[in-house]
């Protein structure tokens, strides 16, 4: 069985133009395992993916808060031993590509930024200001791996009335 991790640092938007590529990977495996980790804020959104195994927070880190890096280690520990086959990077943070080398999948499919692509084994040009949707960015992400998959985006996510809540609470308290 196919191992999957998708790691996104941040933000709200760019989860719900992820959606399209999580949807083509379980369109075509759909015996895969696939999580997420993002923030903690944005995880609302993958949580209700149809397929999706789990979400795990990814603590912000920076400044010099120590607590956050402590808890970004914990959660590297803790997907490191999933023994994921893929791990897509969909982020141009040094963070994120971190993550990905610490916990080893074979392969670490990513963008590269200004040459940091140390991290990654397979490698997706781009720079932060380029202007290619997200939506497309990611679909060049998963090109790298399952051209097959790669198609017109469907997009996959409806608030429910709960989650709409959730969110503004959120929101108010924050």
């Amino acid at each position: 069985m196919t191992k999957i991790l998708f790691l996104k640092e941040c933000c709200l938007g760019d989860m719900l133009m992820l959606s399209p590529t999580v949807l083509a990977v379980r369109q075509h495996l759909p015996d895969a395992h696939i999580d997420v980790a993002c923030e903690q804020f944005a995880q609302p959104i993958p949580a209700h993916w149809p397929g999706l195994r789990r979400t795990q927070a990814f603590p912000r880190c920076w400044g010099a808060r120590a607590l956050a890096w402590r808890e970004w280690w914990r959660l590297m520990l803790m997907l490191r031993q999933e023994h994921y086959d893929v791990i897509f990077v969909c982020d141009i943070g040094r963070g994120a590509q971190l993550m990905a080398r610490l916990i080893g999948a074979p392969r670490r499919i990513g963008f590269s930024v200004q040459s940091r692509n140390w991290g990654l084994t397979d490698i997706v040009e781009r720079t932060a200001d380029d202007g290619v949707a997200e939506v497309t960015a990611y679909q060049q992400l998963l090109k790298c791996w399952l051209p097959q998959a790669v198609g017109t985006p469907e997009y996959w996510y409806q608030a429910n009335k709960q989650e709409i809540s959730d969110a503004q609470t959120f929101m108010a308290n924050h």
